[in-house]
């Protein structure tokens, strides 16, 4: 006869049993996936309320029906008067002058810090010799690029939060997002992020259906804004404000939608790569930085409106618009199915709280239609 104590078996160590598989000790935390039928008739469903937009959009760019080719004509002629570089089309102008003015408030910040402004020789100093010299390289380097002798922990974040206000504000925001997304479940995140795919690639597509106007929205309150953010750096009346919202504000939508054969001027291309490399903790904000084109989002951009001999060219903007229909239409089939299988299985908290709550309300039934012999 034992002579332990009730509670003994509660506190022994439980040694493994060579003779059980690990999944039979340890069944996977998640629902059985469902039948094979009933998925597929989720994600056609699911296709149907996904794939919405994407065949008049289809329709609208391969149709030959009159109606359909005029649109497409029309649309190639709108924004052939909106860019056109001489006489002079609306947008291309707005462009021009936007992008003028940054660089122009761009390259007072590379001359070398000892006066709000510097000279056409001071401007064409090289990169080398105006490292750690220049206003752009000292703000850079005061807020987002701290030397590692500050720092006094081994989590270079927590010193930067300390010396360097502007990185830990991102770094804030970016560890926040984490911790968003690791709080997500697993079928519930994968929905979340594919929904936000399709929905930019379906704003890409309407964007290239008027890119005249969806460029000149995106320049949106440049010149205005540079106006503002050049005399204040001048001044020097919040200086770093102004340089942040030079650098985070007006540069991203004017690097967007700058042709691919109008390079930065005045060593402003260099700056933007420095900028670049001191977001290496941020990738998103390090995308901003890339141009239109380079994004792989279906951002708008100026792209060539005539061949090399001067003819009329709409293939180039149709290459486009084709481009970013298929990443829709791909975008919205992988939309459906992780639709279908979070419906059927969902995983998110306020879904499992109800199913657990239930399980606790009914568990006696349950436990009885289980165990007792079926009434006679």
């Amino acid at each position: 006869m034992s002579t332990g104590s009730q509670d003994s078996n509660c506190q022994s160590e439980t040694k493994p049993d060579p003779d059980c598989p690990p999944e039979l000790k340890h069944p996977p935390f998640d629902d059985e996936a469902p039948d094979p039928r009933i998925l597929e008739q989720a994600r056609k469903a699911a296709l149907a309320s996904a794939t919405q937009g994407i065949a008049d959009a289809t329709d609208d760019l391969f149709s030959s029906e009159p109606d359909k080719v005029k649109k497409r004509n029309d649309i190639f002629k709108k924004y052939k008067t909106d860019i056109a570089p001489e006489p002079g089309g609306p947008v291309r102008a707005k462009f021009e002058k936007a992008i003028g003015m940054f660089e122009s408030a761009m390259a007072d910040l590379l001359c070398e810090d000892k006066s709000t402004t510097c000279s056409a020789e001071e401007r064409q100093m090289p990169s080398a010799d105006k490292e750690k010299k220049t206003r752009f390289d000292k703000w850079l380097h005061e807020q987002l690029d701290p030397p590692t002798y500050l720092c006094d922990r081994p989590e270079p974040p927590y010193c930067y939060w300390k010396f360097m206000p502007l990185y830990g504000l991102f770094f804030r925001k970016k560890q926040v997002g984490r911790r968003l997304d690791e709080s997500l479940a697993t079928r519930e995140l994968a929905l979340r992020d594919a929904r936000n795919t399709t929905k930019g690639w379906a704003d890409a597509f309407k964007a290239w259906s008027d890119p005249g106007k969806s460029i000149e929205d995106t320049i949106g309150s440049s010149i205005g804004d540079l106006e503002k953010i050049n005399a204040d750096i001048l001044s020097n009346t919040n200086a770093d404000y102004a340089i942040y919202r030079l650098l985070f504000e007006v540069a991203p939508r004017l690097i967007q939608v700058a042709p691919a054969d109008r390079p930065l001027k005045n060593g402003v291309g260099q700056a933007i790569l420095r900028l670049s490399s001191a977001l290496v903790d941020f990738p998103e904000r390090k995308r901003v930085l890339c141009s239109g084109k380079a994004r792989k989002d279906g951002s708008v951009y100026l792209i060539p409106v005539s061949s090399e001999d001067g003819k009329d060219d709409p293939m180039p903007l149709q290459t486009e618009r084709k481009g970013v229909l298929e990443a829709w239409t791909i975008s919205a089939e992988k939309l459906a199915e992780a639709d279908a299988d979070f419906t059927l299985r969902k995983d998110d908290a306020p879904s499992l709280k109800t199913r657990f709550d239930t399980l606790v309300q009914t568990e006696a039934k349950l436990v009885q239609d289980l165990l007792a012999p079926p009434t006679p």
